[in-house]
């Protein structure tokens, strides 16, 4: 009778082992491999947002989805609990950061034959241009010979950018170096078609700094009669205006077109092309003048473009 007792007893201590056994099993999720994929999610984020970011979004979501299941397992009673679904989604992340790796990958490349591109055809059209700059004379050369100056600038940036891997920025400036290598041959196209007529026609004289007033207006207090003008930038800067963000003024000088004796002088704020789509309406000038009417008539903007900025006068129609 004893016997049979002790049996019983060995049994059931035997089958609670097993139970403690099986539940201790049971219980654990694959987290060497669940912290692996995501190890792998992060050493690609940071490019993954910049070159391939739905792809990269793409797999954030299926680590989400790797934590949802992950939680669901834990609340569940341990001898119920499964972790085949867990497996099948570190898969899947594991899948999904190679999708990623690879268009990031891919996108690298694109961007870095389309800036060589951009490089190539700027650097060609710069020298196309250098002949007609070279045979114009010194006052029409001279913004000119900046904004080459000024791409050649940008072309030495890209390639740092290139070398440095920042591929964004690299193609962003590739391709803003080849539009405005691009301004420079459509300029040179412009006077060099209008030179071939007698009369100057508007567009040539717009390059030049030439402008009609429309009607008098008042430059530093010195009135201007209603009559063909140039605008003329001259060395002198003046401080900065007092507001934020500070404001960069210079003199130019507004001369008879006639006989290019002085007309008036007046202080023009100085914005650079970056900034300037922040105050352009319509279409902004690229190295030529153009002339507005502000206020219903009371004021006459002139806005001269050169070598990358914008120089706008803001003269009052009526008396000081």
């Amino acid at each position: 009778m004893r016997v049979k007792t002790i049996r019983k007893h060995s049994t059931s201590v035997l089958i609670i082992l097993g139970l403690v056994t099986l539940v201790g099993a049971c219980a654990q999720p694959p987290m060497a491999t669940v912290d692996a994929a995501r190890a792998r999610v992060e050493a690609v984020a940071a490019e993954g947002q910049v070159y391939a970011p739905q792809d990269y979004a793409a797999a954030r979501e299926t680590v989400a989805r790797l934590d949802t299941e992950l939680q669901a397992q834990a609340d569940r009673f341990a001898l119920t609990r499964s972790y085949d679904r867990v497996a099948q989604l570190v898969g899947e992340v594991e899948t999904a950061v190679d999708t990623t790796a690879a268009a990031i990958e891919d996108e690298k490349e694109r961007l870095q034959a389309e800036t060589r591109v951009f490089i190539a055809d700027a650097a060609a059209e710069l020298d196309d241009s250098r002949p007609a700059i070279a045979a114009l004379d010194d006052e029409d050369a001279a913004g000119l010979r900046a904004d080459v100056e000024d791409v050649e600038s940008s072309l030495a940036a890209v390639e740092s950018d290139l070398q440095a891997g920042d591929y964004v920025d690299a193609h962003q400036g590739g391709r803003s170096a080849l539009s405005a290598a691009r301004d420079i041959a459509s300029t040179l196209a412009t006077m060099a078609a209008a030179e071939e007529t007698d009369d100057e026609d508007a567009a040539t004289r717009a390059v030049r700094g030439g402008f009609d007033l429309p009607r008098r207006a008042y430059a530093s207090g010195q009135p201007l009669e209603a009559g063909p003008y140039r605008v003329r930038l001259t060395d002198e800067s003046a401080p900065a205006v007092d507001q934020e963000p500070p404001t960069t003024t210079r003199w130019v000088e507004l001369l008879h077109e006639e006989d290019g004796s002085i007309a008036g002088r007046a202080l023009a704020t100085v914005v650079p092309d970056s900034e300037i789509e922040e105050i352009a309406t319509d279409w902004v000038p690229r190295n030529q003048v153009r002339v507005d009417e502000l206020l219903g008539g009371d004021y006459v903007r002139v806005w001269l473009n050169r070598s990358g900025s914008s120089y706008l006068v803001h003269m009052p129609t009526s008396a000081p």
